[in-house]
């Protein structure tokens, strides 16, 4: 009888020997799985559509969302925008006979960049330019491509002007003054409609990446004579920046209307950090009375106060 069990459990251990040896094999035999058909990142408009994620596998496909208050994703893959930030999909390709399981994770970035216009009112060379105040959501410096199309009555177009802002960080604000077609008078606006388009893309590439401190650079102090504006500023950064910051100031009226659009740089620079500087700047000049006109209010947005570092 022990004759029989000892040539039982012989035989048990030597199958359970040859199991695990193909179990073994066919683990370690297996191939790599790849997940395709999708990129790395998104960048999407804060009231963008759903967009699907058209992921490629051999095994059953599975996703889900770092951050649900950022973008949501289905079982299929669809993924619902809902509010300004980053969020991460992670997806994963189960394993199959042949292969092993995959995981891919995928950048959702959430914002927008907004576009408020004012059409300058006063009676100068300057008279009708658009001056548009764009403002970044997205949580990492953008670069800004825009262009002004101007129109005449009859819907065709008599003159274009195009600009751009290199870096504007998030919650950032600048500006761009588009020049209008020459008034004849200063009066009557050498066009009757106008329409701002935009393209915004991360500044930066694959091998550099940028930090915006526009929001660094402080006003110290302003001083206000018969004719011009004069601005103390400083680098508050505690960073030495790549470039001394340049300054654009809008001026209003009483209405709250533009009337003028200066841009001007610091003297000395305040590249480096602590370092304070100043510029002046005339007021806007109606060429009808021939006089400087004061404003009611102004604005100072700093910009090119920026930091780039290379991979």
């Amino acid at each position: 009888m022990k004759k029989i069990i000892a040539m039982l459990l012989t035989v048990v251990i030597a199958v359970s020997v040859v199991f695990s040896a193909v179990v073994t094999t066919n683990a370690a035999g297996k191939k790599a799985q790849k997940i395709t058909g999708v990129n790395s990142s998104y960048t999407k408009e804060l009231k963008a559509k759903n967009f699907t994620l058209k992921a490629k596998a051999q095994g059953k496909l599975s996703f889900k969302s770092s951050d649900k208050y950022v973008a949501t994703v289905s079982k299929k893959g669809v993924v619902d925008v809902k509010h300004v930030g980053t969020a991460t999909i992670t997806i994963k390709a189960k394993a199959t006979a042949k292969y092993k399981e995959a995981v891919k994770k995928v950048k959702i970035y959430v914002g927008n960049v907004t576009c408020k216009t004012k059409v300058n009112v006063i009676p100068s060379p300057g008279y009708g330019d658009v001056c548009a105040l764009f403002k970044n959501y997205y949580n990492y410096p953008v670069s800004i491509n825009a262009t002004c199309v101007y129109y005449d009555a009859n819907g065709s177009m008599v003159d274009t002007s195009t600009d751009s802002i290199y870096c504007l960080g998030y919650s950032e604000t600048n500006v761009i003054d588009f020049n209008a077609p020459s008034s004849p008078d200063y009066v009557t606006p050498g066009y009757s409609k106008y329409k701002v388009t935009y393209t915004v893309r991360p500044t930066g590439d694959a091998y550099s990446s940028y930090t915006s401190y526009n929001k660094k650079i402080k006003v110290l102090s302003t001083g206000e004579s018969e004719d011009r504006l004069s601005v103390e500023v400083k680098n508050a950064s505690g960073k030495t920046l790549d470039y001394s910051p340049y300054f654009t100031v809008v001026f209003y009226n009483e209405k709250d209307q533009v009337i003028g659009y200066k841009f001007d740089s610091a003297q000395p620079g305040i590249k480096e950090p602590g370092s304070i500087g100043y510029f002046s700047t005339y007021y806007p000049y109606n060429e009808l009375t021939n006089q400087y006109v004061k404003p009611a209010r102004f604005e100072i947005y700093p910009e090119s106060a920026y930091i780039v570092k290379f991979k």
